[in-house]
């Protein structure tokens, strides 16, 4: 596996976790993928598409330490979905640094038309 992931390009995986912890979700297969994710030399990055309306709270601890032991090698960026349950930022970990992407998008739009208007 390690000879393989060697050759492979350097990537950013996604890894989607849809629908419910434990029926859907299986917490030992995913953590288990993101531990092969980690040894993946391949593998620089991890972002995770959380659409999950929560599940079993056993589910979720046992995903949750798999998450952080990937965060301690690779970067790893949560994107929850509507239906995200409390648990889901567990699987992610707290924030490397926050991001306030509404306002940040504001912010821009506002500069584009401030820009638009000085042209006009």
């Amino acid at each position: 596996m390690q000879i393989l992931s060697r050759l492979r390009p350097p990537t950013v995986a996604v890894v989607d976790m849809q629908g419910m912890i434990g029926p859907a979700v299986r917490p030992l297969e995913f953590t288990r993928l993101l531990l092969r994710l980690r040894d993946d030399q391949s593998v620089r990055g991890v972002v995770l598409n959380i659409d999950s309306p929560g599940g079993t709270a056993v589910g979720a601890e046992v995903i949750t330490p798999g998450a952080v032991r990937l965060r301690r090698d690779k970067p790893v960026a949560g994107f929850v979905g509507a239906p995200g349950a409390a648990r889901a930022p567990a699987a992610t970990g707290p924030p490397a640094r926050s991001c306030d992407c509404a306002a940040r998008s504001r912010s821009r739009a506002s500069s584009a038309g401030s820009a638009h208007r000085a042209a006009t």
